[in-house]
């Protein structure tokens, strides 16, 4: 069970508020912005579900910090972190694959649908550019005229013209507490750091890399016993709802931009295999096949 530890933060009086207004009676015209995977689907179905008809467009990446395709990222993530969590992403992506050949084969559906699923289950057309910023990926969502935008586990830097599109901006999911642990591996920076308390971060996008101003923070504790996976999903979960609460501050109208504290912020990068020793030496876990099995 996730323990809450507080509440979102509110909007304090006489902050600024996006260029596009909404009156608290507008439809909302969204576009996902995401990368297969697991932890990232549990999201975008939860979206899905929560605002029926509202998202009108899903961007599937294939790349992921320059790398393309998952031989690709494989191959990144060996270079950058070496074999062990390497093998960590390799595990994942077998044993989503095989949960999702064993559903076909027993007629169900998995507990947690691919893309291509959620387009089937819900209307919603799915397309995939290698760069999210590309004149071609521009105009596929200009063509559906969006007036927000979501980033998901997008790993890629969304610039304009993309920012540029939709009236309400554009708005990401971090899962860690912001200004703490930004970077591209925040889960594995938060158990690293020992934290007692995690969180996830929806917060607007900006030119750097998850600085914006922040929407909606919500923490939860760190158990004894947590592993990456199982703080994956709990950051999954608890996002999901984080998020479409988020949507509907939006579309109420006047939703909140609290500055990040720059004093307090953390950045890591990837996780070296220095770093990784030490986060196994102090007890640390990834987490196992069969822990991964319970979540697909």
């Amino acid at each position: 069970m996730v323990s809450i530890k507080s509440v979102p933060e509110k909007m304090p009086s006489g902050s600024p508020v996006s260029d596009g207004r909404c009156d608290g009676s507008c439809d909302l015209s969204i576009v996902v912005l995401t990368m297969e995977s697991l932890f990232s689907n549990i999201i975008v179905e939860a979206l899905a579900k929560a605002l029926p008809g509202q998202i009108v467009g899903i961007v599937r990446s294939t790349s992921w910090m320059g790398a393309k395709g998952p031989g690709g990222l494989l191959a990144l993530i060996r270079n950058r972190c070496g074999w062990l969590y390497t093998v960590l992403l390799i595990s994942q992506l077998t044993v989503c694959m095989l949960a999702e050949a064993a559903a076909r084969c027993l007629k169900r559906n998995p507990a947690v649908p691919s893309l291509e699923a959620i387009q089937a289950l819900y209307g919603i057309p799915v397309r995939d550019f290698e760069d999210v910023n590309n004149l071609e990926a521009v105009d596929w969502m200009k063509a559906l005229n969006p007036n927000l935008i979501i980033s998901v586990y997008l790993g890629q830097r969304i610039k304009k013209p993309v920012t540029d599109l939709p009236a309400f901006g554009v708005i990401n999911f971090h899962p860690s507490l912001l200004p703490r642990h930004r970077g591209p591996f925040p889960i594995f920076s938060t158990m690293a750091a020992g934290d007692e308390e995690a969180g996830v971060t929806v917060h607007w996008v900006d030119c750097g890399f998850d600085t914006g101003s922040v929407l909606l923070r919500e923490s939860y504790a760190v158990e004894p016993g947590d592993t990456v996976l199982g703080l994956s999903h709990k950051s999954s979960m608890v996002g999901s709802r984080v998020l479409v609460e988020a949507v509907k501050l939006i579309a109420a109208g006047n939703p909140p931009r609290i500055s990040q504290d720059e004093r307090l912020a953390t950045y890591q990068s990837w996780p070296s295999p220095a770093e990784q020793r030490r986060f196994k030496q102090a007890g640390g876990k990834y987490g196992s096949l069969l822990e991964l099995w319970k979540y697909i």
